[in-house]
């Protein structure tokens, strides 16, 4: 899980190319200026990365240690190493970084990170039915839907991954389940499964949207990693190989590009009415902070689940998308995507593009 920020701090002399370089004195002699270093097209990132190649391939160089830099890249669980060697650890101390870009903080994006909090926000829009699976916030609102049978999904509001969730084939079973790990509400989430979810190759698949916050408006990348669970689709079984893992690199999963898919075109399309509909009343409530010239932003990763007819169901947000790529278990797609975001949003140096790559799209 990877946090991006921008760093750049233009002097008057780095954002005017006209300015003198010398200056004359009262006795009419010359003096050359004091002028920062130019720091744009520099970057500070911690760990190995392929953001750092596509970053190089742009004519971008690393910052020398002490030099503020124009992108900063960090690992959301791991300290972050000034340039100058410091060790910055706390959030606090990350946000006391002056800058001009930043990503929003965490406890904004918790908002829609947290499966339990956006399950009450979808509500408040008053379009949870058809955006969203059925889904219930305690024991006691399940119970009291006079619908049964089917599978449900018992998710822990903030885990992310299959780790925190268990696939279960009655009311009854849930309920046990949840007093059996003593999760108080707000916790958890209790999710029906999707009617006639669509299979490829007679096996469950999600969709893993990515989906850039700029502005206030909500840019979805034109291409989307198809995650195919390992195991064959059947209501006879509650194992996660069939319903729930679906992480690129476990055994057994298979990743597509959306752009293989007959379908890609309407599920792009279907994509964006879902995130319109539920996040851009959302994005619009983002307060840009002062500190930042130029704004905040965010990179989120959004999963779907389409039915047999092509309709599709927002299943999480994930405000923290794990970037790490290969080729065999996620299609070369993260590169791919960390190559737009470059071009598109990063290498305009602060300067918010007034032409959009066509590999992202507008969700208002």
């Amino acid at each position: 899980m990877w946090g991006w920020s921008f760093v750049h701090e233009p002097t008057a002399h780095e954002s005017c190319v006209s300015c003198p370089t010398t200056i004359t004195t009262a006795d009419g002699t010359h003096r050359a200026l004091v002028t920062t270093p130019p720091r744009i097209n520099t970057y500070h990132i911690n760990t190995v990365s392929f953001i750092r190649l596509e970053l190089e391939a742009l004519g971008w160089r690393p910052a020398r240690p002490g030099e503020q830099a124009a992108f900063a890249m960090w690992h959301e669980q791991r300290a972050f190493h000034a340039g100058n060697g410091a060790s910055i650890r706390s959030r606090s101390q990350r946000k006391e970084r002056r800058a001009s870009w930043a990503m929003y903080p965490r406890d904004v994006l918790d908002q829609i990170d947290d499966k339990a909090l956006l399950a009450q926000y979808v509500r408040t829009l008053g379009t949870a039915d058809g955006m969203i699976p059925t889904t219930y916030l305690t024991v006691a609102e399940m119970d009291a839907d006079p619908t049964d049978g089917g599978l449900f999904f018992l998710k822990l509001s903030s885990v992310d991954a299959a780790l925190g969730v268990w696939c279960l084939d009655s009311k009854q079973a849930v309920a046990e389940a949840v007093e059996l790990r003593s999760l108080p509400s707000g916790t958890f989430v209790i999710q029906r499964e999707v009617a006639a979810p669509r299979l490829h190759d007679g096996r469950k698949c999600s969709v893993r949207g990515f989906v850039v916050v700029w502005g206030r408006t909500l840019w979805l990348w034109s291409e989307f990693l198809v995650k195919v669970h390992s195991a064959p689709y059947t209501l006879d079984s509650t194992a996660k190989a069939v319903h729930v893992e679906s992480r690129g690199g476990s055994k057994g999963i298979t990743a597509l590009r959306g752009t293989e898919l007959q379908t890609h075109a309407a599920d792009l399309a279907e994509m964006r009415r879902l995130i319109k509909t539920t996040f851009s009343p959302w994005a619009t409530t983002l307060e840009d902070s002062p500190a930042w010239a130029c704004g905040q932003y965010a990179l989120v990763g959004l999963d779907f689940l389409f039915d047999r007819n092509n309709r599709g169901f927002l299943i999480e947000a994930n405000c923290s998308p794990c970037l790490i790529d290969t080729a065999a278990f996620t299609n070369g797609i993260k590169r791919e995507l960390a190559r737009a975001v470059c071009h598109t949003f990063i290498n305009p140096k602060g300067a918010t593009p007034t032409l959009l790559n066509a590999d992202f799209v507008a969700c208002t």
